[in-house]
């Protein structure tokens, strides 16, 4: 019975961490973002739920142009290099996305930004 408690223990830290993982990847995309008429989602299996503790955060970017697009992920990977996040994360350019690839990701998409 301890053993269950323990893991129950752990997988309730795990995922309050997680939480806070995705809140800081969240608000360093939307602080970059900001100023922008970007549309920015969530998705893969960290919008689904079904994600692992080694899964990379997917975000889709679009409505924007692909010079903004590529210069504000650069300068997300300059802060991502300091971050504390285990996990990495995967930017997409909607715009230059295969269509069958961008209906089945936005499925299960989790808005961030409506633009």
């Amino acid at each position: 019975m301890m053993l269950y408690s323990m893991d129950k223990t752990m997988t309730k830290i795990y995922l309050e961490y997680e939480k806070k993982y995705e809140g800081m990847v969240k608000s360093k995309i939307l602080e970059l973002y900001k100023n922008t008429s970007a549309r920015i989602f969530l998705f893969g299996s960290r919008a689904r739920g079904d994600y692992k503790r080694e899964s990379d955060y997917d975000i889709g970017i679009e409505s924007i142009d692909y010079q903004t697009f590529r210069k504000l992920s650069l300068k997300f990977e300059d802060y991502w290099e300091e971050s504390i996040i285990p996990s990495t994360v995967d930017f997409v350019f909607f715009e230059r996305t295969n269509p069958d690839f961008k209906r089945e990701a936005k499925k299960d998409r989790v808005i961030w930004k409506a633009g």
